[in-house]
């Protein structure tokens, strides 16, 4: 077996269980692994990084409400990726034994702070391409194996958003299977997290999933996909080009106004017959952006008013 697990193991394959064993099953399988794959005593290959593998998981599963909330995880994961065709992300296992469980038991606290994010107040601020939620230096410099955890397995929404917005500035590539896998967090708050912070990773192999979330998505969040493939791309391309127009002629007002901001602030040109559906759908408060393009020439072919 690699260093890290294949994509499609979980704790209780590692354990070689069913997923409704028993405590004792549990139990018994993790005492033979652990004299077989114990590195002072095994000749089998990799099996120190072995023996890692299955102290995490029985660390998880031995725990009930650990437990609980790893199965209600992998059923979230297994129903999203059934959809969007990518397989469950499994990362390589750092640390093992009680030092996980007190850790993550502390990931899983609620805290205060989660009374601070509200989905609407998560956007842009006046640097457009920045998140308006910074970052505090203490987590930006967390080890990337415990800001992956924060992300994975706490419950509290503030904690994940910030865990992923500093994977973002961390700009950690090693770290994009993590985001991809909770692409699927239930508050859209984080998703915006993550999906800026996949912009910001600027790989190109991260473009499939992100069109197929603008695709399966009417929310604001389009707003944000659409920047993390500019980002990406640079503007080039089909899909962005694909993308832009889309969101210019979206029916919800945030996502139109989204995307015109972008256009205001890149060197791009739309055709107005692509995107005239607009004139009849902004908003006399939004009017002055639109003006602002026409005025750039960012609207080729722009007949002017009719009176």
């Amino acid at each position: 077996m690699n260093s890290a697990l294949e994509r499609s193991a979980t704790y209780y394959t590692v354990l070689g269980i069913n997923e409704d064993a028993s405590i004792d099953e549990i139990k018994k399988s993790y005492k033979r692994l652990t004299l077989k794959f114990h590195p002072d005593v095994s000749n089998e290959e990799n099996s120190t990084e072995r023996f890692k593998e299955i102290a995490k998981a029985y660390s998880v599963l031995k725990d009930a409400v650990l437990r609980a909330e790893y199965d209600r995880e992998l059923r979230n994961n297994e129903s999203f990726f059934a959809v969007l065709d990518f397989k469950y992300c499994y990362r390589e296992i750092k640390k093992y034994g009680d030092q996980i469980v007190n850790k993550i038991k502390l990931l899983f606290k609620n805290v205060s702070s989660d009374n601070l994010l509200n989905n609407d107040n998560i956007s842009c601020n006046d640097d457009f391409f920045n998140f308006s939620v910074s970052v505090q230096e203490d987590i930006l410099n967390m080890p990337i194996n415990e800001l992956e955890d924060r992300l994975q397995f706490s419950q509290n929404t503030y904690v994940r958003m910030n865990a992923a917005l500093a994977i973002g500035q961390k700009k950690e590539k090693k770290s994009y299977c993590v985001l991809e896998k909770m692409l699927n967090d239930e508050n859209d708050g984080v998703k915006k997290a993550i999906v800026w912070a996949i912009g910001n990773l600027k790989m190109k192999k991260s473009l499939q999933i992100l069109h197929l979330l603008y695709s399966s998505n009417k929310s604001s969040l389009r707003a944000e996909i659409l920047k993390a493939i500019y980002k990406i791309v640079n503007g080039r391309g089909q899909l962005f080009n694909e993308l832009l127009v889309r969101s210019i002629n979206d029916e919800t007002e945030d996502i139109r106004v989204g995307a015109l901001n972008l256009l205001s602030r890149i060197d791009k040109k739309v055709n107005y017959k692509e995107v005239k559906g607009i004139f009849s759908k902004i908003s006399l408060k939004n009017r002055i952006l639109l003006d602002k393009i026409i005025n750039e020439n960012k609207i080729q072919n722009y007949p002017g008013e009719k009176g």
